[in-house]
């Protein structure tokens, strides 16, 4: 069920790639996530260098 006030979309995705079974998808939606989670990495330890 979709919910217009739920901002974070990565559940509704990860629902989505599911139901579809595309493992292609599942894939795109897996190197995103290691994409972002680096740039978070990245931006953390700047921040630590830096206080």
């Amino acid at each position: 069920m979709y919910r217009p006030h739920h901002h974070h979309a990565g559940g509704a995705l990860a629902a989505t790639g599911a139901a579809t079974g595309n493992q292609t998808f599942q894939i795109l939606l897996l190197a995103l996530l290691l994409l972002v989670g680096g740039v978070l990495l990245v931006r953390v330890s700047h921040l630590r260098r830096n206080g």
